[in-house]
């Protein structure tokens, strides 16, 4: 998997310029920016993934991948960011990877209230709920979260 400084080093081949500066201006960001990334003291935004994706002509999934297991602190987060990258850069087509990589993230944010959420459920189930002792909301939630083939009439 390539990182932040494998495509500034990219970047400075094709444009022909090792310099810092000349980088800098060919890119339209400045020069702290870009120490940033040969230092590996930061990575690309996203926005500027998609720019350096077009410049060399790479799939913009598989360089915004790169950078987000570049950039990912948990272990977990980091391979699935990993896998997803090199799916990318196998992928025949880029909406194959992209619908692939909005799968996977979406199980990577986890919500802040889902024990709050979780209790909320337990007291339905257990009928500890103010509405548990209310017979149409019995009713209705016997008709509307219970499954079709469950439901004996």
């Amino acid at each position: 998997m390539e990182t932040t400084l494998d495509f500034v080093r990219r970047l400075q081949d094709h444009f022909d310029n090792r310099t810092i500066y000349g980088l800098a201006k060919r890119l339209g960001i400045t020069r702290p920016t870009v120490q940033k990334w040969v230092r590996q003291t930061g990575s690309f935004d996203d926005s500027t993934a998609l720019s350096v994706a077009e410049i060399l002509g790479e799939k913009p999934e598989y360089i915004v991948a790169c950078i987000h297991a570049e950039r990912a602190k948990d272990q977990r987060v980091r391979k699935t960011w990993e896998k997803l990258a090199k799916l990318a850069k196998q992928s025949a087509t880029t909406a194959h990877a992209a619908v692939l990589a909005l799968f996977f993230v979406s199980f990577l944010t986890v919500p802040q209230d889902v024990e709050a959420n979780a209790k909320n459920e337990g007291n339905l189930i257990t009928g500890n709920s103010d509405q548990s002792n209310n017979k149409d909301y019995r009713k209705y939630n016997a008709e509307y979260t219970t499954p079709a083939h469950c439901i004996v009439k």
